[in-house]
């Protein structure tokens, strides 16, 4: 669910170009989403925090006319199922008790359930499992303890970092700076470092060769043989769209 502040910014940014007061520079904008989504992301927020977000809470809201999708797409076939779901989404879904699940608070003992030697030794099994986590700092622990099971040569590659603002005007940052953001993410940037592994299964975030299939979201693992310090003779990527 997006943010008030985007839809601000919109605003601003449409009165700016067409240079009057009116509520979006008087232009018709149509909004689609669903509010059973994840709500906005406050960091450290809380619940009050989270929901003044919300673009319902945005001031802009009152002007929108809201028309409700009534036939269902994606469970067309199904529609009890279908009704169920929004049910759910509405909170008035039943209990469902969770009890017939085994638990546990140790990572390792998840990891060993999930990827056990069998599956983890076998590339395209893996495609089949998951691990889900509330925080990207979690998801980072699970993947390096995961990589850590995997036989093959790693090697980590770190971020060109730069201070655009500063290379404008022609000053040199201070080195804390930069350093500073290496060991501390900010949210909605990726880490400045990313561990490689051959025999690891990777999904690509952004298109690097289309002719060689190699765009966004689709899933592979380098098979790729070397030592370290000597350029492989051959590099094989085997694909999978995912």
């Amino acid at each position: 669910m997006a943010n008030r502040a985007v839809l601000a910014c919109v605003d601003a940014t449409l009165r700016d170009i067409m240079g009057n007061d009116m509520h979006f520079g008087g232009k018709i904008l149509v909004l689609l989403g669903d509010f059973r989504q994840t709500s906005p992301v406050v960091r450290r927020g809380s619940r009050a925090e989270v929901v003044d977000a919300s673009i319902k809470s945005s001031p802009l809201w009152q002007h929108f006319t809201i028309m409700r999708l009534t036939e269902p797409i994606r469970n067309a076939e199904d529609l009890e199922f279908a009704h169920f779901v929004d049910s759910i989404g509405d909170g008035a879904g039943p209990d469902v008790s969770l009890d017939m699940l085994e638990r546990t608070s140790d990572m390792n003992t998840l990891i060993d359930f999930v990827y056990p030697p069998n599956i983890v030794s076998d590339a395209l099994a893996c495609l089949g499992r998951a691990v889900l986590a509330p925080t990207n700092r979690q998801v980072d622990e699970y993947n390096a303890a995961v990589m850590g099971l995997i036989d093959g040569m790693g090697i980590t590659y770190l971020s060109a970092d730069s201070f655009r603002e500063g290379e404008d005007l022609g000053v040199i940052p201070p080195a804390s700076i930069l350093d500073y953001v290496a060991r501390n993410t900010p949210a909605g940037l990726p880490p400045h470092s990313i561990a490689i592994k051959t025999n690891c299964i990777f999904r690509l975030l952004r298109n690097l060769s289309i002719d060689r299939g190699l765009v966004k979201n689709t899933r592979g693992r380098d098979t790729c043989r070397k030592s370290v310090g000597h350029r492989p003779s051959s590099a094989r990527t085997h694909i999978w769209c995912g």
